[in-house]
């Protein structure tokens, strides 16, 4: 006996309002498809006259994740004069050159830039994993808040004490890497080592001077290999997010690869028109059969979400709600016999 079984709608809108809200939400993450990645990394980053046309590790503070290394995030303040920043450790260093052949930059301190002494209480401290100093210095300690006991200890030759801050807090500077001991905090900041036969610091406007020269650091990720031989096969180097290191992004398949295929780029010529075909092609004049194997998909002009597709989600829309009525056609023709 037939028996009439309604379609559960209710659960094939939550399906639909499920792919709906999963098209949306990858849209709004900026995600990526391998094709795309190579198109995303065609800028480099400039800023000012300095810092001019640099490309990975580098990438600029609004350019995709993929495109350079998580730690070498570049920000350009225009409204600054055009100064560059880069963040390490959680202290903000002001850019003053970069040298990609060298893999070196010269960095300084932002907050000693307009101030005499350091305003973040945090030592300078590289991430030893990417960076590495490119030269030898003088390690310089700065104690804020010390009780007057301690003072007398910083009567000597080659310590001194400044005005620091709005309120001009006497601030001690030492040569030497020092904890902050009995005072409230110590900064340690890196400074060119004096000359041979010095036996204190120079005074604090010196110093002042020297400190905003910065100090040279060497990036040790080995990319420039890699990019080297990257772009020699016109592709564009950019980060692995999943996999944590350098790769290739390439304009054709392979799109992510060590390098690309320069034969796919440059090596074969385009295919000739009709007109000029002088080759006999064979027509193929067996019947065509059609394929009952998948359900067809629907062609539909893609409409970019981000680097996504519509077309995609709704093609495997398309085969979700086939398999659907598939299941549930076989279902009741079951309860008619």
């Amino acid at each position: 006996m037939y028996t009439k079984t309604n379609i559960p709608w209710f659960s094939f809108l939550h399906l639909i309002l499920t792919i709906k809200f999963l098209i949306i939400l990858q849209a709004r993450n900026g995600l990526s498809g391998p094709e795309d990645m190579y198109q995303s990394c065609d800028k480099t980053f400039s800023c000012g006259e300095n810092i001019t046309e640099i490309g990975y590790p580098f990438r600029g503070i609004s350019d995709p994740e993929h495109c350079g290394h998580p730690n070498f995030v570049l920000t350009c303040h225009n409204g600054k004069n055009n100064i560059t920043n880069i963040e390490i450790m959680g202290v903000e260093y002001r850019v003053l050159e970069i040298a990609q052949s060298t893999q070196t930059m010269t960095i300084a301190r932002e907050d000693i830039m307009e101030e005499t002494c350091p305003t973040e209480m945090k030592n300078t401290t590289l991430d030893y994993s990417t960076f590495d100093f490119g030269a030898v210095y003088l390690n310089i300690t700065f104690f804020y808040g010390c009780p007057p006991p301690v003072r007398g200890g910083f009567s000597t030759d080659s310590n001194f004490s400044v005005p620091c801050g709005n309120n001009g807090e006497e601030v001690y500077i030492t040569p030497g890497t020092y904890g902050p001991g009995m005072c409230r905090d110590s900064v340690v900041v890196p400074a060119p080592v004096p000359p041979e036969g010095a036996t204190h610091l120079p005074n604090i406007t010196e110093l002042d001077r020297i400190m905003r020269q910065g100090f040279l650091v060497r990036w040790t990720i080995g990319s420039q290999l890699m990019c080297d031989n990257c772009t020699a096969s016109k592709g564009r180097c950019g980060y692995d997010l999943e996999n944590n290191k350098t790769t290739c992004y390439c304009p054709n398949s392979p799109y992510v690869s060590n390098t690309c295929r320069i034969s796919e780029i440059i090596g074969t010529p385009p295919p000739l028109p009709n007109g000029n075909d002088t080759s006999s092609p064979t027509k193929d004049t067996s019947s065509p059969t059609k394929d009952t194997s998948s359900p067809t998909k629907i062609p539909i002009l893609p409409l970019a979400l981000g680097t996504y597709t519509i077309s995609f989600y709704f093609n495997q829309l398309c085969n979700i709600i086939s398999c659907f009525f598939r299941g549930f056609s076989n279902k009741q023709e079951s309860k008619y016999w």
